[in-house]
């Protein structure tokens, strides 16, 4: 059975409500998005408010909205926020990001997206709102990305390598192009685990990295990794 808490080294995950547990390719996301001095920061698809708040100790001057749909993780995020350093900086909105509006422009929008599809569906009700796209597809998140988006902000999603291709091509389709995108492996020689991709509404040359988790399969972390985690981890 997955733990009901995570313990992080300023703030407790606690994730006994929500169907999607912390994973170590969210944490990635939330250590590595970035944008310069950012105001306003949206979180769509929330679930138990870790990258928000791993946002909020890294910005601290930023304001974090975010938005979850399904009311179970919003009872993590909430309680999560409240026993946090920082919860007159975060607020949670329990609603439908793709109806949602705000009078703010955002200078980040952040998410860890869902992206299976229905054929793929569990008999997991939560589970399946949470990792299937139906209520945010990829066209979906663009489209709040253009509206909420300040000019000159950034949008910061991390997808599966063949998704992460489908949404660039709509997102330019759109509007919005690919500036920096980080392959995110767990050791040398596997498949790519994920993709982050940072996306503006300025064309630009686009900024390849890779991020590599462990030295070998199963083995230590690598520098890279304890550098972009130890403000965060307990153990490193």
């Amino acid at each position: 059975m997955p733990n009901q808490y995570f313990e992080f080294k300023n703030f407790r995950i606690d994730q006994s409500q929500t169907a999607m547990k912390v994973t170590t390719e969210g944490a990635i996301l939330g250590a590595i998005a970035e944008v310069r001095n950012p105001h306003r920061i949206l979180d769509i698809g929330a679930g138990t408010g870790l990258i928000s708040l791993m946002l909020a100790q890294r910005y601290e001057e930023a304001m974090i909205d975010a938005i979850e749909i399904d009311s179970r993780a919003v009872m993590d995020a909430r309680f999560n926020f409240d026993q946090s350093p920082w919860q007159k900086r975060l607020q949670l909105f329990e609603d439908d990001a793709r109806k949602w509006d705000s009078s703010y422009r955002y200078d980040m929008i952040v998410s860890n997206p869902p992206f299976f599809k229905s054929s793929l569906k569990s008999t997991n009700k939560q589970k399946n709102s949470a990792i299937h796209d139906d209520l945010l597809s990829q066209k979906d998140l663009i489209d709040i990305a253009s509206r909420l988006l300040a000019d000159q902000g950034e949008l910061v999603v991390i997808y599966p390598e063949f998704e992460s291709n489908q949404f660039i091509e709509i997102a330019n389709d759109c509007g919005l192009y690919a500036e920096k995108q980080i392959d995110i492996y767990d050791h040398k020689g596997a498949s790519m685990l994920r993709r982050i991709v940072t996306l503006s509404r300025k064309p630009s040359s686009l900024e390849k990295l890779i991020f590599t988790i462990k030295k070998e399969k199963g083995g230590a972390y690598t520098g890279q990794f304890v550098d972009l985690m130890k403000p965060f981890y307990l153990y490193l």
